[in-house]
């Protein structure tokens, strides 16, 4: 049992350092080519994961409904 520990610690400390001395990956937007129609809109969802990874997932939403106003005079 402590040779495990001891061996598994040993084996992890490498890639712990690595993975400290990373600096996180910058994403950078880009403008889609071509553009998408008037109207359309994303709705998307990031979260974070171990080692400076983010999951990013976007799906299509339902477009906001279209509101008329009318004055009376």
């Amino acid at each position: 049992m402590r040779f495990t520990a001891r061996a598994v610690l040993l084996l992890s400390t490498p890639l712990l350092l690595a993975a400290c001395a990373t600096g996180p990956n910058q994403i950078v937007a880009r403008d889609p080519l071509p553009p998408p129609p008037p109207g359309y809109t994303v709705v998307c969802d990031t979260s974070r994961a171990p080692f400076y990874l983010y999951q990013a997932a976007c799906r299509p939403a339902a477009p906001a409904p279209a509101t008329a106003l009318q004055v009376r005079g």
